[in-house]
């Protein structure tokens, strides 16, 4: 990301190397955490985004932007910003899903297959958009869900509820 899209630039040079290694630490810190709570944090939800998602948000945007032909030097500011907000992301308490315990698996295999189908499809067809919508979606599904528990509280919703581990952090 930084030899693509920040380093031919001058002026964002330092800003964009600052946010590489800021992306680094937090992936960096994102693992340990994750080692240190995966006895204490329930099997549903990730605290923070998961590093192999922030990775694949950042890897999946060059062939996106390629694809697609956008141009670089015109989203270069929102590259920057995104390459910030995916580290800071990482090492949040947002809550992210981890698709262990999909009840979907269980209840109903043959419809999560089709689903798994389609989706497998969908990629073939247009593999770089396709991968950069669906990664994009699930990066944006833990604040969009964050946003939604503060904006109407709603009662009895598993995504808004908060767990008690027993931790004061």
């Amino acid at each position: 990301m930084y030899q693509w899209a920040v380093a031919p630039f001058e002026p964002f040079e330092r800003i964009g190397l600052f946010g590489v290694a800021l992306f680094a630490i937090c992936a960096a810190l994102r693992l340990a955490r994750f080692n240190v709570q995966i006895t204490t944090v329930e099997k549903k939800a990730f605290n923070g985004l998961p590093t192999p998602g922030g990775a694949l948000m950042l890897a999946a945007t060059v062939p996106f932007f390629k694809d697609v032909g956008l141009s670089v030097e015109t989203w270069r500011p929102f590259l920057l910003v995104m390459i910030y907000c995916v580290g800071l992301l990482m090492v949040s308490n947002v809550k992210y899903s981890s698709f262990k315990e999909m009840d979907v698996l269980k209840k109903k295999p043959f419809h999560a297959l089709v689903l798994v189908i389609l989706i497998l499809i969908l990629i073939a067809t247009r593999p770089e958009m396709m991968i950069f919508t669906l990664i994009s979606l699930y990066v944006l599904s833990g604040p969009l869900a964050l946003l939604y528990c503060a904006v109407f509280r709603p009662k009895g919703k598993e995504v808004c509820e908060e767990k008690d581990t027993g931790r004061t952090d």
